[in-house]
């Protein structure tokens, strides 16, 4: 950072100062004797310290005293909390976020649609956080990164969150019902498809359907009972879930 100053007259003997606590004490730079002062190597310790010369010469030594140059240190933009990927069931919500530090900071969130070869950014999206609502399949696998920029160069940008979206269980063969005599075993088979294991529970209703229980330990995609008279018109179901799509 240069600091310059201009003063008029014959043999200008210059002596640059540095405050360090907001000018209200100055201290001499050491061989700081040029109309132009130059800052090196200047880091955030030197936000806002205040830059002035004294302008003199061999028969006026009573300096004139310049105005202060204050010195203020932009930061680079930095991503502090990256975005998380996220599994959701389809119709699911969720809201990617990332804090970021710098100076005047700007966000913008890009989606990536082919495992993160290219990116577009996605429009509006220009908060710390980005919400994705109502998710459907097609999303599966996309990913989702915010770009910070600021005063600094070059912008900052976030790691990529990746979306898995999963599909509620489908049942593909029904039980079938069945009709058997006393004291015979019956058995009812359930068939579904998921791309996470399936999570079986079996009920039973005796009141038509109306209400249903569920069946202690009737966790496969098979029931077994031995019958009675007594059970006879007892209706038997199985509700099945997964890890994510948990309805």
């Amino acid at each position: 950072a240069n600091f310059t100053v201009a003063g008029s007259g014959a043999g200008i003997v210059y002596q640059w100062q540095l405050s360090t606590d907001g000018g209200t004490t100055w201290t001499n730079i050491s061989s700081s004797n040029a109309a132009t002062y130059t800052v090196t190597g200047v880091t955030t310790a030197n936000q806002g310290y205040k830059y002035r010369c004294l302008l003199s010469n061999a028969t006026c030594t009573t300096p004139g005293v310049s105005n202060a140059g204050t010195l203020t240190v932009n930061t680079l933009p930095a991503i502090g909390t990256q975005p998380q990927s996220v599994t959701l069931c389809v119709g699911g919500s969720n809201t990617f976020s990332a804090t970021a530090t710098g100076t005047s900071l700007t966000y913008q969130w890009q989606l990536s649609t082919d495992g993160g070869t290219t990116w577009n950014n996605i429009s509006g999206a220009t908060t710390s956080s980005y919400a994705a609502n109502t998710v459907t399949l097609s999303q599966n696998t996309q990913r989702y990164r915010v770009v910070v920029s600021g005063a600094c160069t070059p912008p900052a940008t976030s790691s990529a969150a990746v979306l898995t979206v999963i599909a509620p269980v489908s049942v593909t063969a029904q039980p079938a019902n069945v009709e058997l005599c006393s004291g015979s075993t019956a058995t009812f088979n359930v068939t579904g498809s998921s791309v996470q294991t399936i999570v079986y529970q079996w009920q039973q209703s005796t009141d038509g359907g109306t209400t249903w229980t569920n069946i202690s330990g009737a966790t496969t995609n098979s029931y077994q009972l031995s019958t009675a008279a007594s059970n006879s018109g007892t209706k038997y179901r199985c509700l099945l879930s997964n890890a994510t799509c948990t309805a």
